[in-house]
């Protein structure tokens, strides 16, 4: 046999290291699977979702992963008949038990409707801490927000000092500002589409509106949207290619790492862009500029609230990033399925503009806008609110927060293994029929008004978690409450 020359040693022998090498990262793989599946056999799920994070990485690709997790729920987790909540599909013979609801979507991620687990993890001295979805909320690189924030006790500063800005207590002129936008609305629809006979987009006028209020309550200066009619800087265009992606980075961490690389930093939005989000985040930098220096700029905003409250430059610039981000578009996804779900019913619809004509005979001509005090006591008004944020969530993230080590923790009957991370399916929480009844999938205001006082209390309960809860509660909550009001009482018809 001929003698193997030197290269064809070398070449086998760097074969034998790679195959070597591939042969322990697939024995690594095999058994971290079978860890992590063992560790969460007792949750059922997607097949494919106990082995890898493809079950989640493809709905969430959709843009349908809340009904994928809604229609896990249903399969795999606790079934509702007739009230009572059971374990499983439906069989000949089955127990009622009290337990939670969890569904695995994941490896190490399960995810659950049970407002009782919700609240438990939110709660101030919880032992569960922010996971994957509050990573990707860090929209500067440079600095946490307050969403994005994991030191519990650096989160609750922060946040203790932006409460007075968002509370409103701080900013008198917070209600004439929206009520300014509002009229703004009100002549953009009249001129440029009933004066013209023209069909007009109600969603993207919802996002002019949101965008326009929330730049002018949180720096005091409304960018123009409504006065122009325009998708100024492409901002919304921008946007609606970002928001996917910023779901599936927040869904997986590998994702979120290779976007804040040093290879893409590169294409990541910059303040000095002259459109896209980048365009925004400058016009809020600038903002953010002239409250600090040598002569600073004082106004009883939010922005001047949260410097009077010693926030830095760096800190209100990161802050009044995700108020643009999550505040304005979550408000506008609100008001737009709102509306979406009174125009399609008749009845409901009939039955609000009925209300709003008995307010308008006895209006108050002091004012041209429904006041807060004043929205806030028509009982189907907001009958229709609290059911559109029922039927329909104004954020999809799944919010998750992970178990702690070295125990774990056991919720409302279900252990939940250390490093487990939880995610939160409000919409599938809002369509529970154990909590809303038989027709809890159709838009009907009236199961908030014809029911004892404390089925009704019951439904608030649980409809208040589509804001948060605990720690994460949403500190706009107040403001975006006031906008649907407003928004909805002013632009719905009267009249024959």
């Amino acid at each position: 046999m001929a003698r193997m020359g030197l290269t064809e040693r070398l070449s086998l022998s760097w074969l034998a290291v790679v195959g070597g090498l591939a042969s322990l990262g697939l024995a690594y793989w095999v058994v971290s699977v079978f860890l992590s599946y063992r560790k969460l056999r007792h949750i059922k799920g997607p097949w494919l979702a106990s082995i890898s994070p493809l079950w989640l990485f493809y709905y969430t690709c959709r843009g349908t992963l809340y009904l994928a997790v809604e229609d896990a729920l249903k399969k795999y987790g606790m079934w509702s008949i007739d009230g009572s909540r059971f374990v499983g599909p439906p069989s000949s013979i089955m127990v009622t038990i009290d337990l939670g609801s969890p569904v695995r979507i994941g490896p190490d991620y399960i995810v659950t409707d049970d407002p009782v687990i919700q609240k438990y993890m939110a709660a101030p001295r919880s032992p569960f801490v922010r996971g994957r979805w509050f990573k990707g909320m860090k929209f500067d690189t440079r600095k946490d927000n307050v969403l994005s924030m994991s030191d519990e006790k650096a989160h609750a500063e922060l946040r203790a000092k932006l409460m007075p800005g968002y509370t409103g207590n701080e900013v008198p002129t917070l209600e004439s500002d929206i009520d300014a936008r509002v009229v703004e609305l009100l002549n953009l629809i009249q001129r440029d589409y009933v004066d013209k006979n023209e069909a007009m987009d109600f969603a993207v006028l919802a996002g002019y509106f949101t965008l326009d209020i929330l730049t002018q309550i949180a720096f005091g200066q409304a960018l123009g949207f409504l006065i122009k009619n325009e998708d100024l800087y492409d901002y919304h265009k921008s946007s609606s290619q970002f928001y996917p992606i910023m779901e599936l980075s927040s869904n997986h961490p590998m994702i979120l790492s290779i976007l804040r690389s040093r290879i893409m930093q590169g294409a990541a939005p910059k303040p000095t862009d002259k459109i896209g989000f980048g365009a925004i985040v400058g016009v809020a930098h600038k903002a953010v500029a002239e409250r600090f220096g040598p002569d600073p700029k004082k106004v009883q905003d939010m922005l001047g609230s949260f410097v009077s409250h010693g926030l830095t430059q760096q800190e209100c610039e990161v802050e009044t990033l995700l108020q643009i981000l999550a505040g304005a578009d979550s408000t506008a996804t609100a008001l737009r399925t709102t509306f979406l779900f009174i125009l399609t019913s008749p009845t409901a619809y009939a039955k609000l503009r009925e209300e709003i004509a008995a307010v308008v005979e006895s209006w108050d001509v002091s004012y041209s806008v429904i006041k807060n005090s004043e929205a806030q006591n028509l009982r189907y008004l907001e009958a229709c609110i609290q059911e559109g944020l029922r039927m329909f969530m104004p954020l999809q993230g799944l919010a998750g927060r992970v178990s702690p080590y070295p125990d774990g923790a056991t919720v409302n009957g279900v252990f939940i293994p250390p490093g487990t991370e939880v995610g939160i399916a409000t919409y599938a929480m809002g369509h529970r029929r154990d909590f809303y009844g038989p027709d809890a999938d159709t838009f009907r205001p009236e199961r908030w008004i014809d029911n004892d006082p404390e089925t009704i209390k019951g439904y608030g309960r649980i409809n208040e978690l589509v804001f948060g809860a605990g720690r994460s509660s949403c500190l706009g909550k107040r403001i975006a409450l006031m906008e649907l009001r407003k928004a909805i009482f002013e632009v719905s018809p009267v009249g024959p």
